[in-house]
């Protein structure tokens, strides 16, 4: 009776350790270092949802958002989707049908690597991306980090 009592006890917190990790993953949106947008973390979400969105077009008069999303089932574009967008899977692709049926437009690109992300971001000043934290410790000077976000 008493091992029962244990291994119960053993199961509950091993359910709960891995029901919960209590490690995270950082990812940063990155902007071309020319892009001098700048606000608090809520304005800024704000704003990359509206461009990601298609719902704004330009970063400010002269400066035309690009966006470079990241493969559907990524980790980071499953992290940008929950806390940048604050969107489920679904609701984004109904988004992107709405849209596609009312103006033509498409979802942003999709880029598989990391450096690549980094590179295009470095060659258009309305650029942005997301790439995870510890990879944008080695941006070029080209780029600059917006913000940074926890899944």
């Amino acid at each position: 009776m008493r091992h029962d009592g244990v291994r119960l006890g053993l199961s509950l917190i091993l359910m709960m350790c891995f029901a919960h990790p209590t490690w995270a993953t950082d990812y940063a949106l990155i902007v071309n270092v020319e892009n001098d947008f700048a606000g608090e973390t809520h304005d800024l979400k704000l704003k990359i949802q509206r461009l990601y969105l298609k719902q704004q077009r330009n970063w400010q008069p002269g400066v035309k958002a690009k966006v470079f999303a990241r493969p559907e089932h990524s980790p980071e574009q499953q992290a940008f989707l929950i806390h940048v967008l604050d969107m489920n899977h679904s609701r984004l692709i109904a988004h992107w049908l709405s849209l596609k049926q009312k103006t033509g437009e498409t979802p942003p690109r999709s880029i598989k690597r990391t450096p690549t992300v980094i590179r295009l971001v470095a060659k258009k000043v309305g650029a942005f991306g997301v790439v995870p934290a510890t990879e944008a410790l080695a941006l070029n000077s080209r780029v600059r980090v917006l913000f940074r976000f926890t899944d």
